[in-house]
């Protein structure tokens, strides 16, 4: 069995619920329960010695929903359209809006009314990025780059 070396953990920020301050005491919590240690910094790693690997985390800000919504490459008319019918919703949420955005995106401006029928199959992120609707040069996403390639 090969060992490991690096572990990475990805977290959403999510300003709205979180501070960077008290997002890394979120995980930290976690850490000293399990492992005995703390990590003092983003992008740091810090070893864990009964694994004889290390663990750097990274908070990704604005959160995911958001960020996918940056890096969309292609038009989006329905999943704006459709996002917009929610914003005139009172009982849901801001959250509830941003995860459903990128689902929009992917079901209705990326896939053709038969990808549509095989939602598994089509309406995911794998095979939209096949389809070029996500733009993973997107400056926007330099800081998470930086992450991975720590490992």
């Amino acid at each position: 069995m090969e060992s490991i070396e690096k572990i990475g953990i990805l977290l959403d920020l999510d300003p709205a619920d979180f501070s960077l301050e008290s997002k890394l005491n979120f995980l930290n919590t976690a850490l000293e329960e399990v492992f005995g240690i703390r990590i003092n910094n983003m992008n740091e790693f810090q070893l864990i010695p009964q694994l004889e690997a290390s663990i750097a985390c990274y908070f990704i800000n604005p959160n995911l929903d958001v960020l996918l919504r940056q890096i969309a490459a292609k038009p989006s008319p329905r999943a704006n359209c459709l996002y917009a019918c929610l914003e005139k919703q009172e009982n849901v949420k801001q959250k509830e809006r941003e995860k459903a955005w990128p689902l929009y995106y992917m079901r209705w401006d990326i896939c053709e009314a038969k990808e549509r029928e095989n939602g598994v199959k089509c309406v995911n992120f794998t095979y939209t990025y096949s389809r070029g609707a996500w733009n993973l040069e997107a400056p926007v996403l330099a800081d998470l780059k930086l992450f991975l390639a720590l490992f």
